[in-house]
């Protein structure tokens, strides 16, 4: 038998105290009568008196019982089921959550000692194959000997991006059986669970950017406990204090604040001050002033939607001619491609959206003029086109993957999607002959396009935490359809402790009542 929280025995030296208030709660009184009476009636009923003076220190003996088996839910008993398997396949859950610090050691190193022990209590013909759980899926050995797969398993490090639930089910579900999984998260993946950590006492940021045009920090905090907590949180450029806020986050809940930051230049630090098991998310490092912009490079010229570009305060903006001009380094670092000509360079900056405005020219053209209409999608959000009109619509066709944005009448004219691996909008809007330009909703489309386009290149900062802890979640029932039901390889004792403890209880107020 194992315990999750030893210190919990600690609570045993209180033992001795329930002895002393025992005794003290039933002093001996003396009575004087006027007669003896009786007498000969008590001596008959001695025998009664020697089982009330037992029942008494039965009391006795059932409270601290009582408090030794509360001792022990303290403590977090577990029970090791015996594993005889010869080839086993043991996975470690080695994602952000795991580095969550408890009695002083983190989760991820009790996962190892866990996996340690099973692997211990095999055979020396067993074979094993370790494998890390995080973003990805990492085998750190297969079919190895058990003191091959220890030697790997003290060198495992846990990540620090969130576990891909749905890549692990379908992983750990081409194994074959046994596959024992070592983890902190509520998961039905493999044959056996072994669980570690208790409830997770922590608050963290999970979200931030700078905005531009009122010069704050817009942020969201999570509280991942199960009870309210109050934090503060506060901004810093370097060693100075900007702005700062106490919250109040109900359990399992995450609001969203805003702290100051007018004129900010360069990598902003977004604290959480109250330490709590995590302390990796609660540091968020926010880029602002050009250091935060997005990179937008506009190749061939277009004068509608360079005007609105230049209006984003959160956009910079680089307009060159050619695709040679497009080659140059600043030009390479784009994460957003607008080709007014439909013309993109031969070689793309790496993970950046692409625009083509002059998409579809060569299709059949509708010079009549067609209401244009937003159909629902990230990058018409808050757009009202009322009375908006298009003259010479060219329709343009959806492809696989892509998905509808603008129509003037019933006719395509922008479609967007994720081609080749990235962002990518083809729109066969003329400018010209359009009264889109003149109203309201242009600069808003053209800012809600590229905040799409650059969403996938935008420079997060690499030590911020993950938005999630978890990800692919509802997406590992279908994957581990095959397996039966975990059944968990340590079986957790304390509600059976508790229980007894109920037990013990109600019987001694029974013998209470019965001997006083």
């Amino acid at each position: 038998m194992s315990f999750l929280r030893p210190e919990g025995w600690l609570l045993g030296l209180l033992l001795p105290v329930m002895v002393l208030l025992y005794l003290k709660k039933q002093p001996v009184v003396e009575y004087r009568v006027p007669s003896l009476r009786f007498w000969e009636e008590a001596l008959r009923e001695e025998q009664g008196f020697r089982l009330r003076r037992l029942d008494r220190y039965l009391s006795l003996l059932l409270q601290l019982l009582a408090g030794l088996f509360l001792v022990l839910a303290a403590a977090g008993p577990l029970w090791a089921r015996p594993f005889p398997a010869e080839r086993v396949v043991v996975a470690l859950d080695g994602s952000f959550s795991m580095r969550a610090v408890e009695a002083g050691t983190s989760r991820f190193e009790q996962a190892r000692q866990e996996a340690g022990r099973i692997i211990r209590d095999l055979s020396e013909g067993a074979r094993v194959t370790l494998v890390l759980l995080a973003e990805g899926v990492q085998e750190l050995v297969v079919d190895a000997a058990p003191r091959e797969a220890l030697e790997a398993l003290a060198r495992a490090q846990c990540a620090s991006r969130p576990l891909n639930a749905a890549l692990a089910a379908a992983r750990l579900a081409a194994y074959p059986s046994p596959v024992i999984l070592v983890t902190d998260k509520n998961l039905q993946l493999g044959d056996r669970i072994v669980r570690v950590g208790g409830a997770l006492d922590n608050v963290g940021l999970i979200r931030a950017r700078y905005d531009y045009y009122h010069g704050e920090v817009l942020f969201a905090v999570k509280n991942y406990s199960s009870g309210k907590k109050k934090v503060t949180l506060s901004l810093w450029q370097g060693s100075t204090l900007l702005d700062a806020v106490a919250a109040e986050l109900s359990p399992q809940s995450e609001a969203e604040y805003s702290l100051a930051a007018p004129a900010a230049e360069g990598v902003l630090t977004l604290k959480i001050e109250d330490p709590d098991a995590l302390a990796e998310d609660n540091a968020y490092f926010v880029p602002a002033g050009n250091q935060g912009k997005k990179r937008v490079l506009l190749l061939g010229g277009d004068f509608f939607v360079e005007k609105a570009l230049a209006a984003m305060a959160d956009a910079a903006l680089l307009k060159v001619e050619s695709n040679e001009e497009a080659a140059g380094e600043e030009a390479s670092r784009a994460q957003v491609v607008i080709a007014a000509d439909g013309q993109l360079p031969p070689a793309l900056p790496e993970r950046a959206g692409v625009w083509c405005l002059a998409a579809g020219s060569a299709l059949p053209e509708v010079n009549e003029r067609l209401p244009l209409k937003a159909l629902p999608s990230p990058l018409t959000e808050g757009l009202v086109l009322k009375e908006v009109y298009l003259e010479g619509a060219v329709a343009l066709p959806a492809g696989e993957g892509m998905q509808v944005v603008l129509k003037a009448g019933d006719l395509p004219v922008m479609v967007a999607g994720v081609e080749n691996g990235r962002r990518t909008v083809y729109s066969s809007l003329d400018f010209r002959r359009t009264n889109l330009v003149t109203r309201p909703d242009f600069p808003l489309l053209v800012n809600n396009l590229v905040q799409w386009l650059a969403a996938d290149a935008a420079g997060e900062h690499p030590d911020n935490p993950p938005a999630a802890l978890i990800t692919g979640e509802g997406l590992d029932a279908a994957s581990a359809a095959s397996r039966p039901p975990p059944n968990p390889l340590a079986v957790p004792l304390a509600r059976a402790a508790l229980a007894l403890v109920l037990a013990l209880l109600l019987l001694e107020g029974e013998v209470a009542r019965r001997g006083l």
